[in-house]
C-alpha cells in the first residue's frame, strides 16, 4: 500500500507568495507502519493535524480513510492468509472504536481544513487464488463480489476473473458502489472525495486480458456488429472502440456519483496517470503494469460536463512526465470550474514554483514525522530552546538527519506525542544514550510512541532490551506494535535465542507470535524442535510461521520428512504453507537431500490430488511443485491430462498452464494465454 513517489527533494524556498501545500495520507500505511505519522486515537490524531497546520500549512487534508471504511462495510476478511488478518483485525477494532475517520474530519474542520476522503475506484479485494504482496489465499473480498461473481472483470472465454475491479458496466454494481461510497461521505462529513485508480495485485498477465463481461459484450455488439469473444476488432469496431467503450462506464459511474453526491455539497475529484492521464493508473511497484486492466479514463469529457472538480496528477514516476501532463491537463480545463493538483514527496522542488505562483495545489505525499517536518515551512533551528513545540520538533527532526547534534532526552518529557516520538528516534541514533529512557518509552500512554520506542530500539541493536519488547508485546500487543516490536527483535546482535525460546511458551500468543517470527531466521540443529512443537500451537500464525521456517532447513532429510508429515495438518494454512516449505528447499538443490526429491514431489502430488474445494490451496501447493522445475511440471501435466476428476485436472491446468506467483506479475502475451486455453482438460467432459 505505501507509495514511493521518485522525486528529487529540495528544502523549502523563498517566494512572493507562499505554495499551497496540501497533505495526502495514505492512512493504511499510518495504521500498519510505526514509522508513518500517529493516526490511532484521539491525541494522536489532533496532534498529527496540528502539525498539518503549523508545519506544512496546509488548507486541505486528502485521506484514504474513505477506502478503509467502504472496504469495512463490505469486507470478508480470509483469516487462512494470518499475515494479513491481523493487520484486518487491527483496522476493524480502530474503526469500531477509535473511529479515526470522524476524529480526522472534526480536527480539520476545527483547524479551518477541508478534508477530501481518497477511496479506490476499483480495488475491492479479490478471490482466493488471486496473487497478493505475500501469501495466498488473498486476504480479502468484498461481500458484493461474493454475492455477485459476475461483477469481477470476465477474460475473454470465460475463464479467469479479474482481482480488485468491480465491473462498472453493471447499472447494479454502479449503484451498490455510490450508496456505499455517499452514505460514508456524508456521514464522514468530508467535504470532497476522489479515487486512486490502480488495484494492489498481480493477477492481471498482459494488458487486454480483461473486460469482457456480458454487458460490455452485449454494448459492444449492438453498436459495432461484432462480438468480442470470438470476433477480432477491425476498421470501425477497433481496439480502441472497446477501450472507450469500457471508460464509457467510468464515466458513467461518475455521472451518477456526481448527482448524488451534489444535496450534500460535496465535490469530485479523480487521481489521473502522470504518464497518461487517459489510462488508469500504474501501481506503487516497479513494474509499470495498469494493473486495473486497459480503459480509456475519458478526462475530455470529465472535464468538459464539469463531473470532476479536480483532476489529481500522481508522482511514482520522472517529474517531467508529470509537468507535462500537469501542461496538457491545464489546457484541457482552461475555462471551466475543474481544478489540477499535482501529487508528489517534494513539493519545493523549482519546476512547481510558476505553477504554484499561480495557485496550483500541490499535494505532499510522505508518510514519517521527519519527512513532515524537513518539508515544511518551520526554518531551521539551532537548539531545543524554543517555547513553540514545532520549532522543538524541527530541531528534533535536524539531529535525526545527522544535520545538528544535541542531548533530546529534555523532549522525551514533552505533552506531544510527536515530540515524544521524535526524542526517541533521536535516542535511537545515540549509541552511548541511556538505553532504559528508549525502554521506557515502549510504556508510554500513547501507541504511536509505543511503535517508535521499538523502532528506536531496532537501531540500536541491544539484546538488553529483549524482555521489554516482549513485556510489550503482551501488554499492548496490537497488530502495530507486534510489527514494530518484531523488527527490534530482528536486529538484536547477538540474538536472544534463550529469551525467545523461552518465550514459544508464553500464555499470550502475541507474545509467541513474535518470538517464532524472530526465530525463524535461526534455522539450525537446536531449534529444530521449537518450530516442530510450533506445528501444533493454538495460534494459526505461530503454526503457519513454524511451517515457513522450516524451509530454512534445506540439507535436512528429518526437516524433510517432517514437511511431509505436515502435508496432512488439519489446519489447511498450515498444511499449504508445508508445501512451500518443500518447494523452497527442492529449489535450493542440496545433494544432502537430492535422492529424496522423487518422494518429495510425489508426496505433494498426493497432497495435490486432494487438495479441499477453497479456491486457493491447489494454487500452493501446484507452486511447489513447479519450483522442482521439469520433474515438477512433468508431474502437473500429467495430472492435467490423465487425472480422471475434472475439478483436479483443471487445477493442475490452471497451475501449469495460467501461473500465478505472489509477489510478481506473470507477462505473457494473448497469443501465449489463448494456446494455454486450448490445453484446457475440462473441455474433453464438453
Amino acid at each position: 500500500m505505501k507509495i514511493f513517489l521518485s522525486l528529487l527533494v529540495i528544502g523549502p524556498l523563498l517566494c512572493a507568495a507562499e505554495p499551497v501545500i496540501d497533505i495526502y495520507v495514505s492512512t493504511g500505511d499510518n495504521h500498519f507502519l510505526g514509522s508513518s505519522l500517529p493516526i490511532d486515537s484521539p491525541a494522536s490524531i489532533e496532534a498529527t493535524f496540528d502539525l498539518f497546520k503549523e508545519v506544512n500549512h496546509a488548507r486541505r487534508i486528502y485521506w484514504r480513510g474513505l477506502e478503509a471504511a467502504c472496504w469495512i462495510a463490505t469486507i470478508s476478511a480470509r483469516p487462512e492468509n494470518p499475515r494479513y488478518y491481523s493487520y484486518w483485525e487491527w483496522l476493524t477494532h480502530l474503526y469500531a472504536t477509535v473511529k479515526p475517520d470522524d476524529l480526522a474530519a472534526k480536527a480539520a474542520h476545527a483547524r479551518g481544513m477541508e478534508i477530501w476522503g481518497m477511496g479506490s475506484l476499483w480495488d475491492w479485494g479479490s478471490h482466493p487464488d488471486t496473487p497478493g504482496f505475500n501469501d495466498y489465499p488473498f486476504c480479502f473480498e468484498s461481500k458484493l463480489k461474493i454475492a455477485h461473481p459476475e461483477w469481477a472483470p470476465q477474460d475473454q472465454h470465460g475463464v479467469r476473473q479479474q482481482g480488485g475491479p468491480i465491473e462498472l458496466a453493471y447499472p447494479g454494481a454502479r449503484k451498490a458502489l455510490i450508496d456505499i461510497i455517499v452514505a460514508n461521505a456524508v456521514q464522514v462529513g468530508y467535504d470532497g472525495i476522489t479515487f486512486l485508480t490502480y488495484v494492489e495485485n498481480y493477477s492481471l498477465r498482459f494488458a487486454d486480458e480483461f473486460g469482457y463481461s456480458d454487458p460490455i459484450v452485449d454494448d459492444f455488439k449492438k453498436k459495432f456488429k461484432v462480438d468480442l469473444r470470438t470476433e477480432p476488432f477491425k476498421r470501425g469496431a477497433s481496439r480502441e472502440d472497446w477501450l472507450r467503450l469500457r471508460g464509457s462506464y467510468v464515466t458513467a459511474f461518475l455521472r451518477e456519483l456526481k448527482a448524488a453526491l451534489a444535496p450534500h455539497q460535496i465535490k469530485l475529484g479523480m487521481v489521473v496517470n502522470s504518464n497518461d492521464p487517459r489510462q488508469p493508473q500504474s501501481w506503487n511497484v516497479p513494474e509499470l503494469t495498469i494493473t486495473a486492466g486497459s480503459h480509456h479514463m475519458d478526462v475530455d469529457t470529465w472535464v468538459r460536463e464539469g463531473l470532476v472538480d479536480e483532476l489529481e496528477i500522481y508522482g511514482n514516476n520522472s517529474s517531467q512526465s508529470q509537468v507535462k501532463t500537469l501542461d496538457d491537463l491545464l489546457f484541457l480545463a482552461r475555462g471551466t470550474q475543474t481544478n489540477i493538483s499535482v501529487i508528489t514527496s517534494g513539493p519545493f522542488n523549482p519546476h512547481w514554483k510558476p505553477y504554484q505562483e499561480k495557485g496550483m495545489r500541490t499535494l505532499l505525499a510522505v508518510s514519517d514525522d521527519t519527512q513532515h517536518l524537513a518539508r515544511g515551512f518551520i526554518p531551521e533551528q539551532k537548539d531545543l530552546a524554543s517555547t513553540a513545540v514545532h520549532e522543538r520538533m524541527r530541531v528534533l527532526q535536524q539531529n535525526i538527519e545527522g544535520m545538528l547534534p544535541l542531548d533530546p532526552q529534555p523532549a522525551l518529557a514533552s505533552k506531544n506525542l510527536i515530540e515524544r516520538r521524535l526524542a526517541l528516534q533521536a535516542l535511537g541514533n545515540m549509541p552511548q544514550a541511556d538505553l532504559g529512557l528508549i525502554i521506557a518509552g515502549l510504556s508510554d500512554p500513547e501507541n504511536g510512541v509505543r511503535c517508535s520506542a521499538a523502532l528506536a530500539l531496532a537501531k540500536r541493536k541491544d539484546p538488553a532490551a529483549t524482555a521489554a519488547l516482549l513485556a510489550a508485546a503482551e501488554k499492548h500487543g496490537n497488530h502495530m506494535l507486534r510489527e514494530c516490536v518484531i523488527i527490534a527483535l530482528r536486529r538484536l546482535q547477538p540474538a536472544p535465542l534463550e529469551a525467545l525460546q523461552a518465550a514459544m511458551k508464553s500464555p499470550v500468543k502475541e507474545v509467541r507470535e513474535v518470538a517464532i517470527r524472530t526465530l525463524q531466521f535461526h534455522t539450525f540443529g537446536s531449534m529444530l524442535p521449537v518450530f516442530e512443537a510450533a506445528l501444533q500451537d493454538d495460534h494459526r500464525f505461530v503454526r503457519f510461521v513454524a511451517a515457513e521456517a522450516l524451509g530454512g532447513y534445506s540439507r535436512s532429510p528429518q526437516v524433510i520428512n517432517l514437511l511431509q508429515r505436515t502435508l496432512k495438518h488439519a489446519d489447511i494454512t498450515v498444511s499449504a504453507r508445508a508445501a512451500t516449505s518443500l518447494g523452497v528447499i527442492a529449489k535450493a538443490v542440496k545433494p544432502e537431500v537430492a535422492d529424496l526429491r522423487p518422494a518429495m514431489l510425489d508426496s505433494l502430488r498426493q497432497a495435490f490430488e486432494i487438495t479441499p474445494d477453497d479456491g486457493w490451496s491447489f494454487r500452493v501447493i501446484g507452486n511447489a511443485m513447479l519450483d522442482f522445475g521439469e520433474e515438477g511440471r512433468a508431474v502437473l501435466h500429467d495430472i492435467r491430462d490423465h487425472h480422471a476428476d475434472l475439478r483436479i485436472a483443471e487445477n493442475a491446468w490452471r497451475v501449469v498452464d495460467l501461473t500465478q506467483r505472489t509477489g510478481t506479475f506473470s507477462n505473457i502475451n494473448a497469443d501465449q494465454n489463448n494456446e494455454a486455453i486450448k490445453r484446457r482438460p475440462i473441455r474433453k467432459a464438453n
